[in-house]
């Protein structure tokens, strides 16, 4: 495995280690923020797989519409049964033997667009009774779901791009419950959540994930990120103080994207003092120029808040401020002081939103507070709160 690799995978053996047991009895929906590492999860599992598995890794993020969907999942088998395409007898049925070397949808053979839940059926019924013949089992690591599926909906014809979302979702859950040979590992940075609320109000009631284990990596042990740091900082030539490494993986909140690209930011030979630590990361915050691309957890509120958006503002500007966690009375006196008026049940339904999307975490005395230090040290500096 490459450095890159190496350095985003740096203690997540045993996330890893958890996925790979899960896939023995179920599939996995691994939702967590940006940053976090989970693109290079599954590349780690694609280059180490587990004794008796094939993977099929793609990033669905680009993918427009549901026949370039069940396009690329056809393509994508073909590639990995190289030189056993025979075994594929389903769709040579519905489409010839010419039909997997196509780029685009998948075309029948009177040059019409196969439908594309035949194309994902035929070819998971295939794929599953292949496996079951040459003894292997076999993983689809799809990448941001949640995007596809936002652009199923922004695509499709005008006032069907939500049924066609809602039947991406059900194609999905009927495929991963009828081949128990095949699984899937789905990843999103944008919750499903966000998405399954828009399309049940369009009368969806279905839950596409029950039958999939949710897991969030979330950030390294305190112990890993302080070993990493301290590994990153005599790999940079980086001189420092007792403490520093610890100082750097606290303040970016034991993120390893964040600490190597701290580090990467020094100077090779200088000497590193803990009190600059602050300092430094205050400058990186608050560049206009940097590309941690923090204002994404600003900007995407609107989107998935919506009408809320403003009392979700309040909810984070006050927890932003507060070096404690918050119980949900006192976000409510908060919010009652600024003449926020928000009903108690919404502000609990608000609060299980912004969990979800893994702005905040519950401690256990169910208090409330910003899930990364180094987003909230932004969100302080970015909205100019004291």
């Amino acid at each position: 495995m490459n450095r890159k690799h190496e350095t985003a995978t740096f203690g997540r053996d045993e996330v890893i280690d958890l996925i790979w047991r899960t896939l023995d009895k179920r599939s996995v929906y691994m939702n967590d923020l940006r940053r976090i590492g989970k693109t290079m999860i599954l590349e780690a599992m694609r280059e180490n797989p587990a004794p008796g598995w094939t993977v099929i890794k793609r990033d669905l993020g680009r993918c427009h519409s549901v026949e370039e969907f069940a396009a690329l999942v056809y393509q994508d088998v073909m590639a990995s049964i190289t030189g056993k395409t025979k075994l594929m007898r389903r769709m040579t049925e519905l489409i010839g033997k010419a039909g997997g070397a196509q780029i685009g949808p998948v075309k029948l053979p009177d040059g019409r667009v196969a439908p594309w839940k035949e194309v994902l059926e035929r070819t998971f019924a295939d794929l599953d009774q292949a496996s079951a013949e040459e003894d292997l089992r076999v993983v689809f690591l799809w990448d941001e779901v949640p995007f596809l599926l936002d652009n199923v909906i922004k695509n499709s014809a005008e006032g069907t791009g939500e049924r066609m979302a809602m039947q991406v979702l059900d194609t999905i859950r009927s495929l991963g419950q009828d081949y128990p040979r095949v699984k899937m590992v789905l990843t999103g940075s944008i919750g499903l959540h966000h998405i399954l609320s828009d399309l049940r109000e369009e009368n969806y009631v279905n839950s596409p994930l029950n039958h999939m284990k949710p897991i969030a990596p979330g950030p390294l042990k305190a112990s890993d990120a302080v070993t990493f740091a301290s590994h990153l900082l005599k790999e940079r030539g980086v001189g420092s103080d007792e403490g520093c490494a610890a100082e750097i993986a606290r303040l970016v909140g034991h993120v390893p994207y964040y600490i190597e690209s701290f580090i990467d930011d020094l100077r090779y030979g200088e000497k590193l003092m803990c009190v600059e630590i602050e300092e430094k990361l205050t400058q990186r915050l608050t560049d206009p120029d940097d590309d941690w691309d923090l204002p994404h957890y600003r900007t995407r509120l609107r989107r998935y808040f919506g009408k809320e958006e403003t009392i979700v503002l309040a909810i984070l500007d006050h927890l932003a401020r507060s070096s404690n966690a918050q119980s949900n009375a006192e976000i409510m006196a908060a919010m009652k002081s600024i003449g926020v008026d928000i009903e108690e049940e919404l502000a609990r339904h608000l609060l299980k939103l912004l969990h979800r999307d893994h702005y905040i975490e519950k401690d256990a005395a169910g208090k409330w507070r910003f899930r990364l230090a180094l987003v909230q040290r932004w969100w302080k500096l970015d909205r100019g709160l004291s």
